[in-house]
Order: C-alpha cells, then structure tokens, then sequence
C-alpha cells in the first residue's frame, strides 16, 4: 500500500519544489555532495521518491544516476521528469522491493538518501548493504530527520499518526555507532537542526 498519496506530494512539492519530498530542494543537494566531483560518476539514491535530487545530479552535477524506491507511482513521475528534462540517458529509476540491494558489490562510487534512512528500521543490514555496492573510496551521504534520546513525545506520534507514514527515527550518536559498525570510515556527522527550522 502506498504511503505517499496524490495529495502528499503536491503538497511536498509546494513546500520544497518540484520532484522533492524531502527539505531543501535543490541547495540540500549542494549540501549533501560538497566536497565531491560527481562528473562522470554513478550515484545511487536509495529513496529516491519523485527523482527531484537526481534530476539535479545529472543536469548540474554530470552524474549518472539509479534511483530506486519501493513506491511504483513514484518511480514513474520520475521517469517522466527525467524524460521531460532530456536525461534518460543519466538517470536510471526502478522499483525495488524492501531489502538488501539488487546491484553487484561495488557498482557505485557514491550513494546519496534523502530522508529515506529516517524509514528504513534495519539501519545496520542498510548501511552494511550501502558498504557493499560502494567502490573503495567511495562515499555515503545522507540528510535524515534524527530524534534525541529517550521516547518519543505524545505530540511526536501524534505527528506521525497524522502524516500516516513509516518511521524508525534514531539518534545521530546511534546513526554514527551503526556505520561504523557497518565498516565506514571518516565518518561526519552533522545536526542541521537550525538548517531545517529556518
């Protein structure tokens, strides 16, 4: 069953542009990949909704990009996109199921997620699986809601009853154990709280 309804993501779309369902549009694309030279590269976007992100790393950024998401409706507005923009010869969309990736060991050499690890309750066997399908020297990048330590509030679930979607939050102490854990290194951290509130 689909969590993100017509209605959703128009209204996701008014809030933070055409083809994100995540915030910041295109400048937490910027964010997420500075410091990287993605031209010629192969990035996978693991959550990659209505493709927003990945239009903007083939066009600006010259990546060639697979994005999969568990939402087929999703994958198609994505595709449109992408055929609409002239880069289906960059982008890659499918449907995948939940679970470990469906691509051979090191087949990219980065891998993005935009709020989709904020969903995903096997943080460890994902992040393990993002590992895997790395190139040596590549990198993970990720903007994920985290929360603090201890319960959630009763406002906090009452949210996520309202919103009707998935959600498996953890601390971002948690989220850096679990990557190591997985085998990453140099791993950094940031709280973009004040990010997100302005």
């Amino acid at each position: 069953m689909s969590e993100y309804h017509d209605a959703m993501m128009t209204l996701l779309e008014l809030i933070w542009g055409e083809g994100f369902m995540a915030p910041g549009g295109e400048g937490n694309v910027a964010k997420q990949v500075a410091g990287l030279d993605l031209t010629g590269k192969r990035v996978l976007d693991i959550g990659c909704g209505l493709g927003g992100p990945d239009h903007i790393l083939a066009s600006k950024y010259g990546a060639t990009v697979v994005g999969i998401d568990l939402e087929k409706h999703l994958v198609r507005r994505a595709r449109e996109r992408a055929a609409e923009l002239g880069l289906d010869g960059q982008t890659e969309f499918l449907v995948v199921e939940a679970g470990p990736l469906a691509f051979p060991d090191e087949a990219f050499d980065v891998v993005l997620s935009s709020g989709a690890f904020t969903q995903i309750g096997e943080k460890q066997k994902m992040f393990a699986e993002c590992l895997r399908v790395l190139k040596s020297g590549g990198a993970l990048t990720s903007y994920d809601w985290m929360k603090s330590d201890g319960q959630c509030s009763e406002d906090m679930l009452y949210f996520f009853e309202l919103e009707g979607l998935t959600y498996a939050m953890d601390t971002i102490e948690n989220h850096r154990s679990i990557s190591v854990e997985a085998g990453f290194a140099n791993v950094e951290l940031t709280d973009a709280s004040d990010w997100y509130r302005q």
